[in-house]
């Protein structure tokens, strides 16, 4: 009976969500549910591939902590967490949560592996298809049926994202190749008679090689707002402010 009332009515169904799981990570999860850890740095890698040894360093704890807390007060909410099932091929798996009700609405992961620049020819877009397969795949066995967007089994497009829905809930999966980069500051200069001038201050982007990323989501950007107001609204509540004659 309970599920033709939820094939039968789009509302009820949206009340539903199946368990959708990365890593073990559970999208619609509570975040309280899972250890925070710091992420790896990645946007200096350049030049190491085949996983072998990615350059990665790690932000120190005190870093973390000090993030966390900047996090709560901006309603900033994404971590990289410790995950029920670790894989070896994947690092920094991060969630996204809703800043009121700290429920999971999207988790990420890097694959390890780093492709070499031009990305055309550096094996990326192929691993890409099979990793999104294989999410598929291993889905549609929980009940997750392809809706729409690019599926790697038909279709030679080259979009990176497909969405899979089971009894109205529907999530968005995300494979695709990405860079980091950084911008850092150079101070040109030239010598002019035997005088060393500066030129001013430029602006020069760092790229790493590509990286490998699987994205899953079920964001509302409604559901956001809604939270947004009661977590801003909970925070003025507990100012220690006089508010007398105000």
């Amino acid at each position: 009976m309970l599920l033709g009332l939820l094939f039968c009515n789009n509302s009820n169904a949206a009340l539903f969500k199946p368990g959708f799981y990365l890593f073990g990570i559970k999208l619609n999860g509570t975040f309280s549910g899972y250890e925070k850890v710091a992420c790896y740095v990645i946007d200096n890698i350049k030049g190491q591939h085949n996983g072998v040894k990615i350059n990665t360093e790690l932000l120190d704890t005190n870093t973390l902590d000090m993030l966390s807390e900047l996090a709560d007060k901006t309603l900033s909410d994404s971590y990289c967490v410790k995950p029920k099932i670790k894989n070896p091929d994947f690092f920094n798996y991060k969630v996204s949560y809703y800043p009121d009700s700290k429920k999971i609405h999207t988790i990420e992961a890097v694959h390890r592996k780093v492709f070499s620049k031009p990305l055309a020819g550096s094996g990326c877009i192929e691993h890409r298809d099979i990793i999104l397969q294989a999410i598929i795949d291993s889905k549609s066995k929980k009940g997750f049926k392809y809706s729409h967007g690019y599926n790697p089994s038909t279709s030679p497009s080259i979009k990176n994202s497909t969405y899979l829905k089971k009894y109205g809930y529907e999530v968005e999966v995300e494979v695709y190749c990405d860079y980091e980069s950084k911008l850092i500051l150079t101070k040109p200069a030239k010598i002019v008679d035997g005088l060393l001038i500066e030129l001013g201050t430029s602006r020069e982007e760092i790229k790493s090689d590509y990286f490998l990323k699987i994205r899953v989501s079920d964001y509302s950007y409604e559901v956001y707002q809604e939270e947004k107001a009661k977590t801003k609204k909970k925070i003025l509540q507990k100012t220690d402010t006089d508010k007398s004659g105000l």
